[in-house]
């Protein structure tokens, strides 16, 4: 994407998280390349933020806002390290991810914010 710049957290302004409608997230797999995106909102031009060893967050590069997320190594690595995810992830065998039933998508999401510490900020109060 055009104006995509990937960077550490320590160059970027202090990531926002938005207020996540966990039932509205939408969720890709590139299964090639490993990767599973969060977006919780419109993709736009943004830059990528390191966010632990192999999770970036999709950012507005002058705000911090972010809009999405992205988790490289998804099945060879984080899901490894992340149990709980893992047992939700095979839950959505079968399903293609646009059409996750709640029961799924809810806990997948939460348990990646989680993960990510992102969870108490993205939570509606």
């Amino acid at each position: 994407m055009a104006g995509d710049v990937r960077s550490s957290a320590q160059d970027q302004p202090q990531p926002k998280m938005p207020v996540v409608d966990f039932t509205s997230v939408l969720i890709s797999y590139d299964e090639e390349g490993d990767i599973l995106h969060l977006k919780f909102a419109p993709p736009r031009p943004a830059t990528s933020i390191g966010w632990g060893p192999e999770t970036w967050l999709r950012a507005d590069p002058i705000t911090g806002d972010v809009f999405g997320m992205e988790i490289e190594g998804f099945t060879t690595a984080y899901l490894k390290r992340h149990r709980q995810v893992a047992s939700v992830w095979a839950q959505a065998t079968g399903f293609h991810l646009d059409r996750l039933p709640e029961r799924v998508r809810v806990p997948l999401v939460k348990g990646i914010l989680k993960g990510a510490d992102l969870l108490r900020a993205a939570a509606a109060p």
